[in-house]
């Protein structure tokens, strides 16, 4: 198996082997026709063999391969064998409809206006948090897919950050920020949606001190741990925390903070930029002992080895037995 399947325009090359060059040294196995495909194969046949048998499309956004009709084949040949999308936009690019059917849902990297350490960082996480939602690997096996620390050291490991699992995170309107002001607790919890509804008061941009609740859908009973990635670079469990000590949750629409809190509102503190909340759903309870000693402060912040530990637990666990669904909101 193959971690990933490159496809891209040749017109692309240069800006697509930088990526892929970096991501062999990190010990990705990567598939893509110019290493793989030699001058006798059967081009067709080597590709169809190739996109089979990867876990990840990593498709190469840009103005030429979303016109092209190889990269169209390729895309209907990896939603055909069931491959996990990961996009990386070369341009900021409009889809056409016809791309932006297979897309769609899917959490993309942006690789323009970005340095070449945090892309190639980002799509290390994505591939191992493809193996542990498909259980390829265990916690040992992944640690090892490190990237080399000598060529590039600017990175962070995979478990000191949750960017893959947020990119693996299913596309879903079950989760949404609103303003504090425009909460009205019975509206939001006794009220369902129907199909084609909106997001209740859904707001994506809020200013520094503003206060925030976090409203989700849950389609089962479960238990919930809610993590937030702030543009500082701390990392926040919200969920167990003081502004929700019990994890457990039941089916419907929940408001968070609880209404059990002493807190009724995130306070949005920090510098500008993209606030991110990931919800995990677990049909069992994780054993995360990380509430704090005191409600002096409410959320504890999460270190490497919470992380770590997180990221075992779910590795441990059946694909089938828990879900990320994400949302963010960006702070001016």
């Amino acid at each position: 198996m193959h971690d990933i399947f490159v496809s891209y325009a040749s017109k692309d090359n240069e800006r697509v082997f930088s990526i892929v060059d970096h991501l062999i040294n990190a010990g990705i196995n990567v598939w893509i026709d110019k290493k793989k495909i030699s001058a006798t194969s059967v081009y067709g046949l080597e590709i169809t063999k190739g996109i089979q048998k990867s876990s990840i499309f990593m498709l190469m956004c840009s103005n030429a391969s979303i016109h092209s009709k190889n990269v169209l084949q390729e895309i209907l040949l990896a939603w055909d064998y069931n491959c996990s999308f990961l996009p990386v936009l070369l341009d900021k690019i409009s889809y056409s409809d016809q791309i932006k059917f297979w897309l769609t849902g899917w959490q993309w990297i942006e690789a323009f206006n970005n340095t070449i350490e945090n892309v190639i960082s980002q799509i290390i996480d994505a591939v191992a948090i493809n193996d542990i939602k498909n259980s390829r690997h265990d916690l040992t096996t992944l640690q090892k897919k490190r990237f080399k620390k000598d060529s590039l050291n600017q990175f962070t490991r995979i478990s000191n950050n949750l960017n893959g699992l947020i990119s693996a995170a299913s596309f879903t309107d079950k989760i949404w920020p609103v303003p504090f002001e425009s909460v009205n607790r019975d509206k939001l919890t006794n009220l369902s949606r129907g199909l084609g509804e909106p997001q209740f008061n859904v707001q994506h941009h809020f200013s520094i001190g503003s206060n925030v609740c976090v409203v989700i859908e849950s389609d089962q009973d479960g238990y919930l741990t809610l993590i937030d990635i702030g543009p500082e670079g701390k990392i926040y469990c919200l969920c167990p925390s003081w502004f929700a000590p019990k994890t457990n949750i039941t089916s419907g629409r929940i408001v968070l903070p609880l209404d059990n809190s002493i807190y009724k509102a995130f306070n949005v503190t920090g510098i500008p930029g993209r606030e991110q909340i990931l919800a995990i759903v677990t049909n069992v309870p994780l054993s995360l002992d990380w509430m704090t000693p005191s409600d002096k402060m409410p959320a504890k912040i999460l270190n490497e080895e919470d992380i770590d530990y997180l990221l075992s637990l779910l590795s441990q666990m059946d694909k089938d037995s828990w879900l990320a669904i994400s949302t963010y909101f960006d702070i001016f």
